[in-house]
């Protein structure tokens, strides 16, 4: 009889992924002259911003930028949602499997911090309303206040041994 490990689940790996790519993007900021004088501490401000957001939301009008019209003709959708740092930790963990986008998580990271939310509303759009809609049919609404991807507590700077990517 052998044992096996318990497997990795996303919900429970969730924190150690986002971590790393935090510091895999922190790192690379910092390693490129023009980036990391214009976003120093990408890390540090970020873990910022969920703080700051999950202890107080921010009201944050979410809209497709640039469309005159949805691709069924009907106008663009808006809401106005409560943004939390989970949020915009779940939202970033998403953008890593988007060519490029990595590259935008400074600018956003640092946007945000600054109360302004135009790239995270872009980002977080696709979350309320679905990339294509019948026509007619109303945005989904999420089905919980709690986002898919549980974010645990991130490692504090005591608890990490350096960047694990």
């Amino acid at each position: 009889m052998a044992l096996y490990p318990a497997q990795p689940s996303l919900e429970t790996q969730g924190a150690v992924i986002l971590d790393r790519l935090i510091n895999t993007v922190d790192a690379t900021c910092r390693a490129d002259p023009d980036c990391n004088a214009s976003y120093p501490d990408v890390q540090g401000t970020f873990e910022a911003i969920v703080d700051r957001l999950n202890a107080t939301p921010a009201t944050v009008e979410l809209h497709r930028l640039g469309l005159r019209l949805n691709f069924d003709g009907s106008q663009p959708r808006q809401r106005t949602v409560e943004i939390t740092g989970s949020d915009v930790a779940q939202t970033l963990f998403g953008m890593a499997y988007t060519e490029g986008a990595p590259a935008l998580m400074p600018a956003m990271i640092y946007q945000i911090n600054a109360g302004d939310y135009g790239l995270a509303s872009q980002a977080l759009y696709s979350n309320y309303f679905p990339a294509v809609q019948a026509a007619g049919a109303s945005p989904r609404e999420p089905t919980s206040r709690s986002p898919v991807l549980r974010i645990l507590p991130m490692p504090t700077s005591s608890t990490r041994r350096g960047s694990l990517l």
